[in-house]
């Protein structure tokens, strides 16, 4: 509120009483008259209280503070709008990172990140910090979004084991983890070993929105902590048909409806691997009749990333990837599920 600590006190004493004068003031702030009579009438000028001097001896009265912060509220509009005729918005800058210092700050990065998320999110957190993300993560996974949860599991880690959520994998792990934050291969977060648990450490978490940066964080994250992670929650599979724009999220879907034993056909617009053109759009069609995933237990990939679908279409068997492949016969842009 743009208060000094001295007026801070005075605000307070005046409101415990209610109205105050000048001398119980002094007294329980223990500075002179003449400042109380400085202060209080700043505070005055902020219409919080109300200054009768008029009175014998002078009284200090509170306003309730609902109205008192809304005639603050009134006051930083009415800066916010000077300010934003004197504000000249500087050119679009290069830099594709910055550094957060404050957990409350990055906490609230990570939140918002989770809200805009559409596709996949990759999330390593501390299990005690959980909770503090329940909401958004269910949220998201409740709209379609893939979500590949890894929580270093403490004392204070909920039963994560009972979640009920859709599009979901839970793995956990009982050693230090990084913080380390993905989505939609758009933003990403990366922090040190004891990001939010008051560890040495737990500062300098750096927010990147490179798409290669982001990349990296996932893969680090798939390739070294997933794989020796223990399960402890799979969802269910959702309902087909459906379209994915992420590959990663189609193979685990598929995954999901494989172990219940669903026979599956899918629909992919694709890029050959073998021609230099990325213009050389196609639609494949066939069923289903091998996924390598390291996704979800038991792994049936040769390589940590790996992630494919093999079709049985008209024209023979093709393997099929997502962005980056380069072992397959296809890179998807989009595949269709159905049973």
């Amino acid at each position: 509120m743009g208060l000094s600590d001295k007026e801070i006190d005075v605000y307070f004493v005046v409101l415990e009483h209610g109205e105050a004068t000048v001398t119980e003031i002094t007294e329980a702030v223990d500075i002179s008259t003449r400042y109380v009579y400085d202060i209080t009438e700043q505070l005055a000028d902020r219409d919080i209280v109300v200054l009768n001097d008029y009175e014998n001896p002078t009284t200090i009265r509170a306003i309730d503070p609902e109205k008192a912060i809304g005639n603050l509220m009134d006051e930083l509009e009415t800066v916010e709008s000077e300010l934003e005729q004197l504000f000249t918005a500087p050119e679009p800058s290069d830099i594709e990172f910055d550094v957060i210092r404050s957990d409350q700050t990055a906490r609230r990065q990570i939140k918002k990140i989770i809200d805009e998320t559409t596709d996949e999110i990759v999330l390593s957190i501390p299990g005690s910090r959980y909770s503090g993300f329940a909401d958004e993560i269910e949220n998201a996974a409740n709209r379609g979004v893939s979500v590949l949860l890894l929580v270093e599991k403490n004392r204070a880690t909920p039963p994560l084991d009972e979640l009920d959520i859709p599009h979901t994998v839970v793995r956990v792990l009982d050693t230090p983890l990084p913080l380390m934050v993905g989505a939609d291969v758009e933003v990403g977060m990366l922090g040190p070993t004891g990001s939010f648990t008051g560890a040495d450490g737990g500062r300098d978490i750096v927010t990147v929105r490179q798409p290669q940066l982001v990349g990296t964080i996932v893969g680090s994250c798939l390739s070294n902590y997933w794989p020796v992670g223990e399960e402890v929650y799979v969802a269910k599979p959702g309902p087909l048909p459906e379209t994915y724009g992420h590959f990663r999220s189609a193979v685990l879907e598929a995954t999901l409806h494989q172990r219940r034993g669903h026979e599956l056909s899918a629909t992919a617009e694709v890029t050959p691997l073998t021609r230099e053109s990325s213009t050389d759009v196609r639609t494949i069609s066939g069923e289903i009749v091998e996924i390598r995933q390291g996704l979800v237990n038991p792994s049936t990939n040769t390589f940590p990333l790996e992630a494919s679908l093999t079709l049985d279409t008209d024209d023979g068997r093709y393997s099929v990837g997502g962005q980056g492949s380069l072992m397959e016969d296809f890179e998807a842009k989009r595949v269709t599920l159905e049973r």
